[in-house]
């Protein structure tokens, strides 16, 4: 796997991660959609489907969320919570909207254990991606071609995220 893929999971993640923290502030707006940088994977209609799906799927998530509280300190058992969604998202085989789902609602996990003080589960939700990036490459489901894919994927049809 070449550096500059590598490069553009993380940039993915982190941009994602950082959109995700601020649509859950509410200091994001519709208009505000726009990718950090002119070659970033995380395109308007990606981020137009995540804030699609988070706002429809907040209790469900927030739910999943007081799950893994109740299992204990999230700084300890979020790393593995993460690590595992990886894998079980890369076992099912790639789609487009189910990377774009894992990879939402891994950040949204992340950005309420944040809020809550568990400071580390960031970096682990940015980590979790990255492998699952990884691990389809490594299977070649995930190629150079594939965040154009699923940028367009999403921009066809961004309420079939909902549906997953």
């Amino acid at each position: 796997m070449s550096h500059a893929q590598i490069d553009d999971a993380e940039m993915f993640a982190e941009e994602l991660l950082i959109f995700v923290m601020n649509v859950s502030s509410r200091r994001s707006s519709s208009r505000n959609l726009r990718p950090c940088c002119s070659s970033s994977p995380l395109t308007t209609s990606i981020q137009f489907a995540v804030r699609l799906f988070l706002e429809q799927r907040d209790e469900t998530i927030r739910n999943i969320f007081n799950a893994l509280l109740d299992q204990g300190d999230l700084n300890r058992h979020f790393r593995s919570f993460a690590s595992t969604m990886a894998v079980l998202v890369t076992v099912r085989g790639y789609s487009d909207m189910d990377f774009v789902v894992f990879s939402a609602v891994i950040c949204k996990l992340a950005v309420l254990a944040f809020a809550n003080n568990f400071k580390t589960c960031l970096s682990h939700a940015v980590t979790a991606i990255v492998e699952a990036v990884r691990l389809f490459k490594l299977t070649g489901a995930f190629t150079s071609d594939s965040w154009d894919k699923m940028s367009r994927a999403v921009l066809f049809n961004p309420q079939s995220i909902c549906l997953l």
